[in-house]
This record gives structure tokens, sequence and C-alpha cells, in this order.
């Protein structure tokens, strides 16, 4: 296909048009079929940057009075007819497994407060095999192809710019509708063959990472490996949680019940830092380390 048949495919100026005609709609009134029906015109022309991802992840959920998380589904997805809010990338009704790459980013995410209990439940990720790269990785190219003529990355660069800002936009309470650019492109992408998930920026720190996830793949290619029970006491200077851990459970694979024990005695009101974490340790051994460090002080 030559450069000029990729300049009609791939036009700065209509894409621009419709960005803009996004913006300007009224989005607490518009239907998320609108939307989609707008959106779906250009999605199909997204180069999509794609990875086959088999790692570590973890999710956080606040404990409420009188839930201990005591069961593995406590910590799971909630069902379909428990979701009574639209979010990032599901509308109402509609489940997802949220994550993220790493435990402070997982807190962070959940807008905890002072005092708040939680559990940290730490996942492993299974790669496809046979290989398929199905997880969608929305982020700014560096560098786009060279072999692209000037419009198709004028347009690919706009079009990142545009998904990069919907997938890290801050929404308050009450104001979710602010979300329905990334829902409904979140449906157009995973509506590609292969697509079952998703890593973007995470809204508290752009260089960290989220994951999410679509039930039936979570189901197949994810695996509860270990839960701590914590509390957050705030966060330090540097920005860091600092965190009590009180119990752990080593989850059993036939049974659904988790069954806590004491964790390390000394792990108590410490300082989470994510130094190091990505050098292959385990959880409790990056716990422990955290501990030795508080203790040293």
């Amino acid at each position: 296909m030559n450069k000029k048949i990729f300049d009609k495919i791939y036009d700065p100026e209509k894409l621009l048009e419709v960005i803009a005609k996004y913006r300007s709609l009224d989005l607490k009134n518009i239907s998320l079929d609108e939307v989609e029906k707008l959106f779906s015109s250009f999605f199909s022309q997204f180069n999509l940057i794609t990875v086959n991802l088999g790692c570590k992840i973890f999710r956080v959920r606040k404990i409420k009075e009188g839930k201990n998380h005591s069961l593995k589904n406590d910590l799971w997805f909630p069902p379909p007819v428990a979701v009574k809010k639209m979010n990032r990338l599901n509308d109402v009704g509609e489940s997802i497994f949220y994550a993220a790459l790493d435990p402070i980013t997982a807190i962070k995410e959940n807008h905890l407060l002072p005092d708040d209990d939680f559990s940290l439940s730490v996942y492993d990720l299974k790669p496809n095999e046979p290989v398929v790269q199905s997880t969608i990785n929305i982020m700014i190219p560096p560098h786009p192809q060279s072999f692209w003529s000037k419009s198709q990355k004028i347009h690919s660069k706009i079009l990142s710019d545009f998904l990069f800002t919907e997938f890290t936009r801050p929404v308050s309470e009450g104001a979710e509708y602010q979300y329905k650019a990334s829902c409904v492109i979140s449906k157009l992408l995973l509506e590609i063959p292969y697509k079952d998930s998703f890593l973007y920026p995470s809204t508290t720190d752009y260089s960290k990472i989220n994951f999410a996830i679509e039930p039936n793949s979570a189901e197949k290619r994810l695996e509860l490996r270990q839960v701590l029970k914590c509390k957050l006491h705030g966060y330090s200077e540097n920005n860091n949680p600092i965190i009590t851990v009180a119990e752990e459970s080593i989850p059993k694979n036939n049974s659904n019940l988790l069954e806590y024990c004491l964790f390390n005695p000394n792990a108590k009101e410490f300082e989470l830092k994510c130094d190091g974490f990505f050098k292959g340790i385990d959880t409790t051994q990056f716990i422990k380390d955290g501990i030795d460090r508080f203790v040293k002080k």
C-alpha cells in the first residue's frame, strides 16, 4: 500500500474533528451507544501496541466493617449486578478485574484513608500459550514507524495522546460520566480478536502501570498466590504508604476459604518502598526488606 492510500485512511484533520465533537458533547446526557458510534469510525485504524504478559499483579480491596475477606471471592471482581457505577473501563452492570503491576500503585489507586484496613492480594498472571499478544498497552509511542507517511505519523500521535488523556483522566465521585470515552474505547478494542486486557498509566503517577482484564480471561489466567491483611497509617515524605501487615494467607487451590495466620510482628507502621521490587524477590521478602529498612533507622 503506497503512502497516498495511507494518507486517505489516516487523516489527522478528520480525527481532530471527531475528537473536537466528543469534547463538545454533553456527557451527562449522551448515551454510550452515541459515543461508540462516534468513535468506531477510526478505531479500526488504530495501531495497537500489544504484549503477551506474564508476571505478578497486585489488587487492593478496602476491608469494610463486617467484611473480613475470608473468601477468595471477596477479592475477585464483583458480579455484574453489583456494579452500580461506570468506571474507567466498564459500564454499569459490567465486570472487569482491576489491578496494578506493583503494590504501592495498587494502594494509591484505591484512595484509601489513614486507618483504613485493606487486603493486598498477589496474583500470578499466566502468559498465553501458544503466544498471543492479548494485552493492549495504552501509551504514547516514543518513535513512529520510519516507513509511515507524515499523515500517518501525525494521526498516530494525535490518537495515542487522546487515548492517554482519557485513560488517565482524574474523575471525582459523582462525575463518572467522564469515563464514557475510556469505557467505550476499551469496549471497541476488546472486540478485536484475541485481545483481553490493558496496561495503562496510573492516575497517581504516570510512570506506574495499572492492569485490567476481562472476566473470562481473568478466570483462565489469574491464580491467587498470597493475601496480606494490612492497615494504612498515612504516607511518608516520599509519598510512599506507611502500613502495618497483620496477617497472611497462602491460598489452597481446592478451596475458596482463606485461612490467615499472624505475619511478622515487626511489620508495623513501616514505609513501603518499591526499590528492588522488580529484581525477582517474592512479596514476603519484599515486605521483610521494608521492615528491615524501618528497624535499622
